[in-house]
């Protein structure tokens, strides 16, 4: 069967698409490779994958459970490949081709057509390279919910109701998708699909001449946002069920509490708030527990003494909701407006605005400036939001410029399309060809000369882009390095359990593609966000110990006396007195006796402890 032209013309825009995709994917795959960024992925990744259990599980604490089942299914099919890993590739990949393909159905002419693919290829090389190669679930749920904004913007207005909606029902999916994979950063991001959605509904009732409020736009958007929100609903109301028993239900209340302590408001020294704290029933031992991430040995911390702490601190810093005084993230918004946090992003968004701004003023497009400010008051809001609570990593400030990217991506595509100059009718018909041909050449050169100025900025800043992104390359690959040494050593020595102390883990990450099989991991943390989890209750189980106080399994802290299969590894270069006082609070006389060494060779040394009784003649 033969293709007719407007056809052919729709499938060389696809593989287009596909080949500035695999552009990107093979250019990166061959410079950098790819690893998780952070170890709260490679908890997801273990949890899910059964390298922490034994099993394949959904319940991994952080992304929806309907999702996280889908992946475990996967790993159950075939364990020895990286599905949490293959998903968040598929996801950023696929919403960078999903933007490509768009744009090359919005723009008709085909040197606009490559001009703006160029630019948007450049902006992801040269500003976020290193989000691509680096995954994290966070900045997934970011490009997710930037591809769903741009899809749905970009549908043509002129469709009817039931074709408008069949049109998205892979927008819909997208949202569902980001919604389960990161729930916080979707609600976050959720005013730009708002005034998206709005600046949207106002165009198609300029092009298509519709009163904003008619029936047929109600049916419309209503049935998008009822769709959308019944299928977030289900897929909120599956994980809330599964995670509803009494051991979830409670370790989720922990897990909220120590997002509140560690992420936000601190654990207040213990000299001089030695009352409170014995008011609460811990000791200087156990709040020194909590200092270094290692509350697993302290049966005394659950969510309600977590939740006290907060409170005191609160109290004690005379700060509520938000920690930073206006005054002050005021001044930090300014600052940061000016490239001194999100770096080039910033920037070239800032030079977004004013192209945008300035090809408006010329078109006398004075209905379309409007949108500007809205969008950048949305930022700023979502930007002092941040800056008040006093925590605002890269990986949601970057999230945050991406989305608004994808914003101004849209305002810009949607000018360009409108960009008309009135014909009148008193000219005559050779004069209203040679108009209609300059008003052609002048659009062709606006399309071009936006990319162009965009494309240099982004040409400029790509050097440093990919530096850095090599150079964090080269300190992963010198920290993987001792990771492999210390997993290499527990897997020799597999029929012992090894907890590692918190602070000893943070700097490590994990190739995506490791080569482990999935193995079931004989080590565990001291702390973390996984702590006192039923996920680590059952790990903990199946070498004889328990998570909680009061079970028949003696408590870790307990457990690790005398055992004949447990031990503590920590640096070398660490002061361990923190142990020795634990167990001297408890009354339980003990030596963490050095057992063994590994590591060296321009890394850290890890030492490892066994926890033993001191006889009385030892006394």
């Amino acid at each position: 069967m033969r293709l007719d032209g407007k056809r052919w013309a729709r499938w060389q825009e696809i593989l287009t698409a596909c080949i500035t995709t695999l552009f990107l994917v093979i250019l990166l795959t061959c410079l950098f490779g790819y690893h998780y960024e952070l170890n709260d992925d490679i908890m997801i990744k273990d949890l899910l994958s059964g390298s922490y259990t034994g099993t394949p599980s959904g319940y991994c604490i952080q992304i929806l459970y309907p999702l996280g089942v889908i992946v475990a299914f996967f790993y159950r099919m075939i364990r020895m490949l990286p599905w949490y890993g293959i998903l968040l590739l598929i996801a950023q990949y696929g919403s960078c081709f999903l933007i490509f393909e768009r744009t090359l159905k919005l723009v008709q002419r085909t040197v606009p057509k490559v001009s703006l693919l160029v630019t948007e290829a450049f902006l992801f090389l040269s500003l976020f390279s290193y989000a691509l190669v680096n995954l994290q679930y966070s900045m997934t749920c970011a490009f997710l919910m930037g591809a769903a904004l741009f899809l749905f913007v970009t549908t043509e207005v002129r469709l009817s109701v039931g074709e408008f909606l069949k049109h998205n029902i892979g927008t819909i999916l997208l949202l569902v998708l980001a919604f389960c994979l990161r729930t916080e950063m979707f609600l976050l991001l959720g005013p730009f699909l708002a005034f998206a959605g709005f600046a949207y509904w106002l165009h198609r009732d300029k092009v298509a001449k519709r009163t904003f409020f008619e029936k047929d736009n109600l049916c419309r958007y209503g049935g998008f946002l009822a769709i959308t929100a019944l299928s977030l609903l289900l897929v909120w109301g599956m994980d809330w069920i599964a995670y509803s028993g009494n051991s979830w239900r409670e370790f989720r209340q922990l897990f909220d509490a120590r997002t509140q302590l560690y992420d936000f408001y601190g654990i207040p020294e213990y000299e001089g708030n030695a009352e409170f704290y014995t008011g609460i029933g811990l000791d200087a031992s156990e709040q020194e527990l909590l200092e270094n991430y290692n509350y697993l040995l302290s049966p005394e911390v659950d969510a309600d003494l977590m939740n006290r702490i907060v409170a005191y601190n609160k109290q004690q810093l005379k700060i509520d909701y938000f920690k930073v005084p206006l005054k002050q993230a005021v001044t930090n918004y300014v600052y940061w407006g000016g490239g001194h946090r999100g770096g080039s992003i910033v920037l070239f968004l800032g030079i977004c605005y004013l192209l945008i701004a300035a090809l408006g003023i010329l078109d006398k497009q004075w209905g379309f400036l409007w949108k500007l400010p809205l969008l950048y008051g949305i930022r700023s809001v979502l930007w002092m939001y941040l800056i008040l609570r006093g925590r605002y990593p890269d990986r949601i400030t970057w999230g945050l410029l991406f989305v608004e990217f994808c914003c101004l991506l849209y305002l810009l595509a949607q000018h360009l399309e409108d960009r008309k100059q009135p014909i009148t009718q008193l000219l005559t018909r050779e004069d209203q060809q040679k108009l209609n041909l300059w008003n052609s050449r002048l659009d062709l050169g606006v399309s071009v000369g936006t990319a162009a100025i965009l494309c240099m900025v982004l040409l400029i800043h790509l050097p440093d882009s990919m530096t850095w992104v090599k150079e964090d390359k080269a300190y992963r690959q010198k920290t993987d390095t001792e990771w492999v040494q210390l997993q290499q050593y527990c897997a020799e020595h597999n029929s012992n359990l090894y907890f590692l102390d918190i602070y000893s883990t943070v700097k490590y990450s994990e190739p995506v593609w490791s080569g482990d099989g999935n193995r079931l991991k004989n080590y565990d943390y001291l702390g973390g966000w996984a702590s006192k989890s039923p996920a680590e209750e059952r790990k903990l189980a199946r070498y004889g110990m328990s998570a909680f106080p009061g079970k028949e399994l003696p408590q870790v802290a307990v457990g690790l006396v005398d055992s004949s299969h447990a031990y503590l590894i920590d640096y070398a270069s660490h002061d361990i007195s923190w142990l020795n006082a634990l167990y001297e609070s408890l009354e339980i006389p003990v030596q963490a006796v050095l057992t063994d060494q590994f590591g060296g060779e321009n890394g850290e040394v890890f030492n490892v402890y066994h926890i033993e009784t001191i006889s009385e003649n030892e006394e």
